[in-house]
Protein backbone atom coordinates (compact mmCIF):
# COMPACT_ATOMS: atom_id res chain seq x y z
CA UNK A 1 0.00 0.00 0.00
CA UNK A 2 2.85 2.37 0.78
CA UNK A 3 4.51 1.48 -2.53
CA UNK A 4 1.22 2.23 -4.30
CA UNK A 5 1.02 5.56 -2.47
CA UNK A 6 4.59 6.39 -3.51
CA UNK A 7 3.80 5.59 -7.14
CA UNK A 8 0.64 7.71 -6.97
CA UNK A 9 2.73 10.73 -5.94
CA UNK A 10 5.40 10.26 -8.61
CA UNK A 11 7.18 12.11 -10.09
CA UNK A 12 6.46 15.34 -8.18
CA UNK A 13 6.28 13.78 -4.73
CA UNK A 14 3.87 14.56 -1.93
CA UNK A 15 3.01 13.63 1.63
CA UNK A 16 2.34 10.17 3.04
CA UNK A 17 0.65 9.67 6.39
CA UNK A 18 0.55 6.38 8.31
CA UNK A 19 -1.43 6.29 11.53
CA UNK A 20 -2.10 3.39 13.90
CA UNK A 21 -4.64 3.64 16.71
CA UNK A 22 -7.13 1.67 18.80
CA UNK A 23 -10.78 1.65 17.83
CA UNK A 24 -13.77 0.28 19.73
CA UNK A 25 -17.21 -0.37 18.22
CA UNK A 26 -19.94 -0.75 20.80
CA UNK A 27 -22.56 -1.63 18.20
CA UNK A 28 -22.63 -2.78 14.54
CA UNK A 29 -21.41 -0.14 12.10
CA UNK A 30 -22.34 -0.16 8.41
CA UNK A 31 -19.96 0.97 5.69
CA UNK A 32 -19.87 0.94 1.91
CA UNK A 33 -17.39 -1.09 -0.14
CA UNK A 34 -17.58 -2.18 -3.76
CA UNK A 35 -21.26 -1.97 -4.71
CA UNK A 36 -22.59 -3.28 -1.42
CA UNK A 37 -22.82 -2.44 2.25
CA UNK A 38 -20.96 -4.38 4.91
CA UNK A 39 -21.28 -4.37 8.67
CA UNK A 40 -18.41 -4.01 11.13
CA UNK A 41 -19.15 -6.19 14.13
CA UNK A 42 -18.85 -4.77 17.67
CA UNK A 43 -15.46 -5.23 19.31
CA UNK A 44 -11.95 -3.88 19.74
CA UNK A 45 -9.86 -3.21 16.64
CA UNK A 46 -6.49 -1.86 15.53
CA UNK A 47 -7.04 0.92 12.99
CA UNK A 48 -4.32 1.43 10.36
CA UNK A 49 -4.67 4.47 8.11
CA UNK A 50 -2.53 5.04 5.00
CA UNK A 51 -3.15 8.38 3.28
CA UNK A 52 -1.32 10.01 0.38
CA UNK A 53 -1.60 13.29 -1.52
CA UNK A 54 -1.17 11.64 -4.92
CA UNK A 55 -3.15 11.50 -8.14
CA UNK A 56 -6.16 9.75 -6.61
CA UNK A 57 -8.33 7.00 -8.07
CA UNK A 58 -11.19 7.65 -10.46
CA UNK A 59 -14.65 6.63 -9.26
CA UNK A 60 -15.10 3.98 -11.95
CA UNK A 61 -11.92 2.24 -10.75
CA UNK A 62 -12.65 2.28 -7.02
CA UNK A 63 -14.85 -0.81 -7.28
CA UNK A 64 -12.07 -2.70 -9.13
CA UNK A 65 -8.90 -1.96 -7.15
CA UNK A 66 -9.14 -5.16 -5.07
CA UNK A 67 -9.78 -7.37 -8.11
CA UNK A 68 -7.03 -9.81 -9.12
CA UNK A 69 -4.74 -8.44 -11.84
CA UNK A 70 -6.38 -5.00 -11.94
CA UNK A 71 -3.84 -2.18 -12.05
CA UNK A 72 -3.91 1.52 -12.84
CA UNK A 73 -0.10 1.62 -13.21
CA UNK A 74 0.29 0.34 -16.77
CA UNK A 75 2.37 3.37 -17.74
CA UNK A 76 4.85 2.98 -14.89
CA UNK A 77 8.27 1.57 -15.77
CA UNK A 78 8.05 -1.03 -12.99
CA UNK A 79 4.29 -1.45 -12.94
CA UNK A 80 3.01 -4.29 -10.82
CA UNK A 81 1.01 -7.34 -11.78
CA UNK A 82 -2.19 -6.09 -10.16
CA UNK A 83 -2.22 -8.66 -7.36
CA UNK A 84 -0.88 -6.46 -4.54
CA UNK A 85 -4.15 -4.96 -3.28
CA UNK A 86 -6.02 -8.22 -3.86
CA UNK A 87 -3.54 -9.89 -1.48
CA UNK A 88 -4.06 -7.08 1.04
CA UNK A 89 -7.84 -7.43 0.78
CA UNK A 90 -7.72 -11.22 1.06
CA UNK A 91 -5.39 -11.18 4.06
CA UNK A 92 -7.57 -8.64 5.86
CA UNK A 93 -10.77 -10.58 5.23
CA UNK A 94 -9.06 -13.82 6.25
CA UNK A 95 -8.20 -12.10 9.53
CA UNK A 96 -11.87 -11.08 9.93
CA UNK A 97 -10.94 -7.46 9.36
CA UNK A 98 -12.26 -4.68 7.16
CA UNK A 99 -10.85 -2.18 4.66
CA UNK A 100 -12.36 1.10 3.46
CA UNK A 101 -10.97 3.35 0.73
CA UNK A 102 -11.79 6.96 -0.10
CA UNK A 103 -10.20 8.84 -2.97
CA UNK A 104 -10.45 12.07 -4.92
CA UNK A 105 -8.73 12.65 -8.24
CA UNK A 106 -5.74 15.02 -7.99
CA UNK A 107 -6.10 15.20 -4.19
CA UNK A 108 -5.18 11.77 -2.87
CA UNK A 109 -6.31 8.45 -1.46
CA UNK A 110 -6.94 7.15 2.04
CA UNK A 111 -7.13 3.51 3.11
CA UNK A 112 -8.46 2.53 6.53
CA UNK A 113 -7.87 -1.00 7.77
CA UNK A 114 -9.53 -2.48 10.83
CA UNK A 115 -8.02 -5.63 12.31
CA UNK A 116 -9.60 -7.32 15.35
CA UNK A 117 -7.46 -7.23 18.48
CA UNK A 118 -6.57 -10.57 20.02
CA UNK A 119 -5.65 -11.01 23.67
CA UNK A 120 -3.73 -14.22 23.13
CA UNK A 121 -2.45 -16.16 20.14
CA UNK A 122 -4.53 -19.13 18.95
CA UNK A 123 -3.12 -22.52 19.93
CA UNK A 124 -2.36 -23.52 16.33
CA UNK A 125 -0.23 -20.39 15.78
CA UNK A 126 1.74 -21.00 18.97
CA UNK A 127 2.35 -24.61 17.92
CA UNK A 128 3.50 -23.47 14.46
CA UNK A 129 5.91 -20.95 16.01
CA UNK A 130 7.37 -23.63 18.26
CA UNK A 131 7.71 -26.00 15.31
CA UNK A 132 9.55 -23.31 13.34
CA UNK A 133 11.91 -22.59 16.25
CA UNK A 134 12.83 -26.24 16.71
CA UNK A 135 13.11 -26.83 12.97
CA UNK A 136 15.57 -24.00 12.42
CA UNK A 137 18.20 -24.12 15.13
CA UNK A 138 21.48 -22.43 14.19
CA UNK A 139 24.42 -24.53 15.43
CA UNK A 140 26.91 -21.70 15.60
CA UNK A 141 27.35 -18.10 14.55
CA UNK A 142 27.62 -17.89 10.80
CA UNK A 143 29.79 -15.41 8.98
CA UNK A 144 28.28 -14.61 5.60
CA UNK A 145 30.66 -13.56 2.86
CA UNK A 146 28.53 -12.24 0.03
CA UNK A 147 30.06 -12.35 -3.41
CA UNK A 148 28.83 -11.89 -6.92
CA UNK A 149 28.09 -15.07 -8.84
CA UNK A 150 28.13 -15.62 -12.57
CA UNK A 151 24.66 -14.05 -12.75
CA UNK A 152 25.00 -10.28 -12.37
CA UNK A 153 22.38 -9.73 -9.67
CA UNK A 154 22.67 -13.10 -7.97
CA UNK A 155 24.39 -13.55 -4.63
CA UNK A 156 26.16 -16.67 -3.47
CA UNK A 157 27.39 -17.36 0.05
CA UNK A 158 30.49 -18.84 1.68
CA UNK A 159 30.25 -19.96 5.30
CA UNK A 160 32.70 -20.02 8.17
CA UNK A 161 31.26 -21.94 11.12
CA UNK A 162 32.95 -21.22 14.45
CA UNK A 163 33.29 -24.85 15.47
CA UNK A 164 36.05 -27.43 15.42
CA UNK A 165 33.75 -29.95 13.78
CA UNK A 166 31.83 -28.81 10.72
CA UNK A 167 28.08 -29.21 11.12
CA UNK A 168 25.11 -28.30 8.93
CA UNK A 169 24.06 -24.66 9.29
CA UNK A 170 20.50 -25.73 10.14
CA UNK A 171 19.24 -28.89 11.76
CA UNK A 172 16.45 -30.50 9.78
CA UNK A 173 14.77 -31.98 12.87
CA UNK A 174 14.02 -35.64 12.28
CA UNK A 175 14.32 -35.24 8.51
CA UNK A 176 17.15 -37.29 7.08
CA UNK A 177 19.57 -35.43 4.84
CA UNK A 178 19.21 -37.06 1.46
CA UNK A 179 22.14 -38.01 -0.69
CA UNK A 180 22.71 -35.91 -3.79
CA UNK A 181 19.85 -36.88 -6.08
CA UNK A 182 20.66 -35.14 -9.34
CA UNK A 183 17.43 -33.14 -9.02
CA UNK A 184 17.90 -29.42 -9.72
CA UNK A 185 15.72 -26.68 -8.24
CA UNK A 186 15.31 -23.11 -9.50
CA UNK A 187 14.67 -20.80 -6.52
CA UNK A 188 13.30 -17.27 -7.02
CA UNK A 189 12.91 -15.02 -3.96
CA UNK A 190 13.68 -11.31 -3.61
CA UNK A 191 14.03 -11.40 0.19
CA UNK A 192 17.66 -12.23 1.03
CA UNK A 193 16.87 -13.97 4.33
CA UNK A 194 14.10 -16.18 2.94
CA UNK A 195 16.14 -17.01 -0.17
CA UNK A 196 19.13 -18.00 1.95
CA UNK A 197 16.98 -20.13 4.27
CA UNK A 198 15.12 -21.88 1.44
CA UNK A 199 18.41 -22.54 -0.36
CA UNK A 200 19.86 -24.24 2.73
CA UNK A 201 16.73 -26.33 3.29
CA UNK A 202 16.70 -27.55 -0.31
CA UNK A 203 20.45 -28.25 -0.32
CA UNK A 204 20.20 -30.22 2.93
CA UNK A 205 17.49 -32.36 1.33
CA UNK A 206 20.03 -33.37 -1.29
CA UNK A 207 18.94 -31.24 -4.22
CA UNK A 208 21.06 -28.85 -6.28
CA UNK A 209 19.83 -25.25 -6.08
CA UNK A 210 20.23 -22.33 -8.46
CA UNK A 211 18.96 -19.22 -6.65
CA UNK A 212 18.16 -15.74 -7.92
CA UNK A 213 16.27 -12.72 -6.63
CA UNK A 214 13.88 -11.87 -9.48
CA UNK A 215 11.94 -13.45 -12.33
CA UNK A 216 13.96 -11.56 -14.94
CA UNK A 217 17.18 -13.22 -13.72
CA UNK A 218 15.42 -16.59 -13.64
CA UNK A 219 14.33 -16.09 -17.25
CA UNK A 220 17.93 -15.47 -18.31
CA UNK A 221 19.00 -18.62 -16.46
CA UNK A 222 16.47 -20.92 -18.17
CA UNK A 223 17.34 -19.50 -21.58
CA UNK A 224 20.79 -21.06 -21.12
CA UNK A 225 19.89 -24.02 -18.92
CA UNK A 226 16.56 -25.85 -18.91
CA UNK A 227 17.69 -28.78 -16.77
CA UNK A 228 15.38 -28.09 -13.81
CA UNK A 229 12.88 -30.46 -12.20
CA UNK A 230 11.32 -28.01 -9.74
CA UNK A 231 10.81 -24.26 -9.40
CA UNK A 232 10.22 -22.61 -6.02
CA UNK A 233 9.07 -19.01 -6.48
CA UNK A 234 7.69 -16.09 -4.51
CA UNK A 235 4.49 -14.43 -5.79
CA UNK A 236 5.23 -10.75 -5.21
CA UNK A 237 8.59 -9.54 -6.52
CA UNK A 238 9.93 -6.35 -8.09
CA UNK A 239 9.23 -6.31 -11.82
CA UNK A 240 7.68 -9.52 -13.09
CA UNK A 241 5.58 -11.43 -10.55
CA UNK A 242 5.98 -15.11 -9.82
CA UNK A 243 2.60 -15.79 -11.44
CA UNK A 244 3.63 -14.04 -14.65
CA UNK A 245 6.88 -16.02 -14.76
CA UNK A 246 4.92 -19.22 -14.16
CA UNK A 247 3.32 -18.75 -17.60
CA UNK A 248 6.76 -18.32 -19.19
CA UNK A 249 8.45 -21.31 -17.58
CA UNK A 250 5.50 -23.57 -18.42
CA UNK A 251 6.30 -22.87 -22.09
CA UNK A 252 10.07 -23.25 -21.69
CA UNK A 253 10.05 -26.36 -19.44
CA UNK A 254 6.67 -28.01 -19.95
CA UNK A 255 6.76 -30.65 -17.21
CA UNK A 256 8.46 -28.59 -14.50
CA UNK A 257 6.96 -28.91 -11.04
CA UNK A 258 6.23 -25.63 -9.24
CA UNK A 259 5.84 -24.47 -5.64
CA UNK A 260 4.52 -20.93 -5.17
CA UNK A 261 5.41 -19.16 -1.89
CA UNK A 262 3.11 -16.43 -0.62
CA UNK A 263 1.94 -14.72 2.52
CA UNK A 264 -1.55 -14.91 1.03
CA UNK A 265 -2.19 -16.64 -2.29
CA UNK A 266 -5.71 -18.05 -2.07
CA UNK A 267 -7.63 -17.06 -5.20
CA UNK A 268 -4.58 -15.69 -7.02
CA UNK A 269 -3.97 -18.87 -9.01
CA UNK A 270 -6.49 -19.43 -11.78
CA UNK A 271 -8.67 -22.54 -11.80
CA UNK A 272 -6.67 -24.24 -14.56
CA UNK A 273 -3.45 -23.96 -12.56
CA UNK A 274 -4.99 -25.08 -9.25
CA UNK A 275 -6.07 -28.29 -10.99
CA UNK A 276 -2.53 -28.82 -12.28
CA UNK A 277 -0.99 -31.66 -10.28
CA UNK A 278 2.47 -30.16 -10.85
CA UNK A 279 1.73 -27.05 -8.77
CA UNK A 280 1.59 -26.57 -5.00
CA UNK A 281 1.23 -23.46 -2.81
CA UNK A 282 3.05 -22.93 0.48
CA UNK A 283 2.24 -20.11 2.91
CA UNK A 284 4.91 -17.98 4.56
CA UNK A 285 6.30 -18.40 7.13
CA UNK A 286 7.02 -22.09 6.62
CA UNK A 287 9.09 -24.60 8.55
CA UNK A 288 11.71 -27.02 7.27
CA UNK A 289 9.18 -29.84 7.59
CA UNK A 290 6.49 -27.99 5.65
CA UNK A 291 8.73 -27.09 2.71
CA UNK A 292 10.28 -30.56 2.66
CA UNK A 293 6.85 -32.16 2.61
CA UNK A 294 5.70 -30.01 -0.34
CA UNK A 295 8.85 -30.79 -2.32
CA UNK A 296 8.66 -34.54 -1.67
CA UNK A 297 4.93 -34.59 -2.44
CA UNK A 298 5.52 -33.01 -5.85
CA UNK A 299 8.59 -35.04 -6.76
CA UNK A 300 6.92 -38.33 -5.82
CA UNK A 301 3.93 -37.76 -8.09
Amino acid sequence: MIINASDAMAPKGGELFVKISNEVFQKPHEYHIYNSHETILPGEYILIEVTDTGCGIENENLSKIFDHYFTTKKNFKNSGSGVGLSIVYGAIRQSEGYIVVKSKVNEGTSFKILLPKIKELPKEIIEKQEQTKTSLEPNKKIKQNKKKSKHSDQLSFDFDIDNEEEKPVFKASSLAIAEQSGIRVLLIEDNDDIRFLAEKIISNLGYEVVACECAEDAHEIIKKDKNFTLMLSDVMMPGMSGLDFLKIIRKEIKNIKVIIMSGYSEGLINEEETENENLKIISKPFSVAELSSKIKELLNQ
